[in-house]
């Protein structure tokens, strides 16, 4: 949904996402926001940084410049360590950024758009459940927008076109009945 979103508002051929690593978690997010990207403006390079580190903002922060460099004027980002690319995001001028994870916007009032927010009590009471009924394990548990494990906010401050805003709750709604597939397992 974010990557719609970020495809309609792109005015360049590149898109940025800075990520620690490429691990499973990271790289769902990557395909899904890429798929949805793609699905707006097919000729937009997506341009992924994994700079190999949990814990060194320095390089994401050179990871978002670079790709600012390079004419991107979209970035986002996974992990906590993604706050110090958005906070480079911020010092560039006309660049757009997409939150993960956690609402973003208090970070960024005129240039983070969106925000991909996780609800873990939708997996927390489940699993919390099963352990009382004696069940340790052998179920994969996810958070997804038709459980409300995902939720995507807006921010109040970005004056986002009304019918981007319509596109892309419709795009939640298609994805959370199955009938939109990003091809993201």
């Amino acid at each position: 949904m974010l990557g719609t979103l970020a495809g309609q508002l792109s005015t360049s051929d590149l898109i940025g996402i800075v990520a620690p690593t490429n691990d499973r978690e990271s790289q769902l997010y990557i395909d899904g926001f890429t798929s949805g990207v793609k699905a707006q403006k097919a000729q937009v390079n997506v341009d992924v940084s994994f700079v190999d580190s949990y814990s060194d903002p320095a390089l994401a922060a050179a990871a978002a410049q670079t790709t600012i460099d390079g004419g991107a004027n979209v970035l986002t980002g996974t992990a906590a360590l993604a706050a110090e690319a958005l906070n480079t995001a911020g010092t560039a001028e006309s660049v757009l950024w997409f939150g993960n994870q956690a609402d973003q916007s208090p970070l960024g009032q005129g240039f983070v758009v969106a925000s991909q927010m996780y609800h873990w009590e939708v997996l927390l009471q489940p699993m919390l459940t099963k352990v009382d009924e004696g069940v340790l394990g052998g179920e994969l548990l996810m958070a997804d927008l038709a459980n409300n494990g995902v939720e995507i906010s807006y921010n109040d401050s970005f004056e986002l076109d009304g019918s981007l805003r319509d596109a892309a709750q419709a795009t939640a709604v298609s994805l959370a009945d199955g009938s939109l597939q990003t091809g993201v397992e």
